[in-house]
């Protein structure tokens, strides 16, 4: 393919993948331009630069990537509308996201670094209690299917009490403060009379309604694991 020598556009996207990924990147060092000049001439939304740091090698692409290591590095282009850039402001029709490894990992850290952040510091409470609360669940759905194995099945209520124990945020805190009543009680359990088990019973009661009552709210899918797990415990 001819492409039109130096053009402004793709000068700007080599420029900033290279500071993101400290290398010196030039046109007369990649094979394969066709990625990017269809990124700056049609309405294509997405150009992907990735570096792979375990077989030392670069891959440009339009289409998300299906294979992601720690090892992975991505540069990702993207069009706040999906048109062709124009060569005067092109830079103010682009916005680019850098990340490591998986996707759905980085999505996370910022949704808890960045965007919870951002809403706890504004002023709109009655709309930010609400997207609070979308953010809380979308962040512990997201943790969970990163760690399919611990949350089927396998995750004890111990590991739930640690799991928010360990966590700082105001959300955790809550959960953290909700569940310490029941985890004493829990100990009981080992060796306990039927009316003790009665206690466990409407402890256990209690917390539940306390974790549905703290905002944001205990995330729906934890909640009926915490219940499964604490009725095979008792």
């Amino acid at each position: 393919m001819d492409y039109e020598r130096n053009d402004p556009r793709r000068h700007y996207i080599l420029r900033v993948a290279s500071h993101i990924f400290a290398l010196n990147l030039s046109e007369n060092k990649i094979s394969n331009l066709n990625p990017i000049q269809h990124f700056c001439d049609t309405n294509a939304p997405l150009l992907i630069i990735a570096k792979d740091e375990r077989k030392n090698t670069l891959d440009i692409t339009n289409e998300m990537r299906n294979d992601y290591h720690a090892d992975l590095i991505q540069v990702m282009f993207y069009k706040l509308e999906p048109t062709a850039l124009p060569m005067d402001n092109y830079k103010s029709k682009i916005s680019v996201l850098s990340l490591r490894g998986r996707p759905t990992d980085a999505l996370i850290r910022s949704m808890r670094e960045i965007f919870k952040r951002a809403i706890e510091n504004d002023s709109e409470t009655s709309v930010n209690s609400h997207l609070r609360t979308i953010l809380n669940e979308l962040e512990m759905c997201m943790e969970a299917k990163n760690d399919k194995e611990k949350f089927h099945g396998k995750r004890s209520i111990h590991d739930e009490i640690n799991y928010w124990k360990g966590r700082k945020d105001d959300a955790s805190l809550q959960y953290s403060q909700a569940f310490q009543i029941l985890n004493m009680k829990l100990e009981m359990l080992t060796n306990c009379r039927i009316d003790e088990i009665y206690e466990v019973i409407d402890t256990t009661e209690e917390c539940l309604n306390q974790l549905w009552n703290c905002e944001p709210s205990f995330p729906q899918n934890r909640m009926e694991q915490v219940m499964d797990s604490i009725g095979k415990l008792i």
